[in-house]
């Protein structure tokens, strides 16, 4: 996991999105973990530092998204909890509050995609761990978390629409949409 590694992790990550797993998922958290381990400054997500390149940022979340849920889930987590204490002047901030609509995405913005991207794909298949995904982020954390379960429901309202009620409580639900369109998430759900 050094600069050295990541042809190593590509080849690893090649094989997870061969089968959806909880294994791989493992797997997966675990190289995480590691990153933490090593790198006590940056986010794992970041353009410079990403642990999964852009490739398979794209490809695991369509390709295998119990993999990508089981094995993200805790690092992005720690990685909002982390720029929320590193406060607005910390140097992730921005990252962690811009997502682009469409276009190019990289970073942050790429993986929080990538993310609501494997939990619309997972909900077809177990609405109710997908659910429990969901539930492992807090909306009123961040807004970026805000944004996940925003999507979410536009994008499967039969089954997650029950939560709406209780975010729109936030003040977030309204900053949790795009560049530019802050209220276009919440207009959506």
């Amino acid at each position: 996991l050094q600069d050295d590694g990541r042809n190593r992790v590509s080849m690893l990550l090649h094989s997870l999105e061969r089968e959806d797993s909880e294994l791989g998922g493992e797997i997966l958290e675990a190289l995480f973990d590691a990153w933490f381990a090593l790198h006590r400054e940056g986010m794992p997500f970041e353009r410079d530092d990403s642990l999964i390149s852009h490739h398979f940022m794209d490809d695991l979340p369509k390709k295998a998204p119990l993999t990508f849920l089981r094995g993200t889930t805790k690092a992005f987590l720690t990685s909002v909890e982390q720029v929320i204490a590193e406060g607005e002047s910390g140097m992730h901030w921005y990252f962690f509050q811009h997502r682009t609509a469409t276009g190019y995405r990289s970073g942050v913005d790429q993986f929080v995609a990538g993310y609501v991207e494997a939990l619309k794909r997972f909900a077809v298949v177990d609405d109710v761990a997908a659910g429990g995904y969901l539930d492992r982020l807090p909306p009123s954390l961040h807004e970026c978390l805000m944004h996940v379960h925003l999507e979410l429901i536009a994008a499967r309202p039969e089954l997650f629409a029950e939560r709406l009620p209780v975010l729109a409580k936030s003040a977030l639900a309204f900053e949790a949409g795009w560049a530019g369109a802050d209220w276009l998430s919440f207009a959506l759900a």
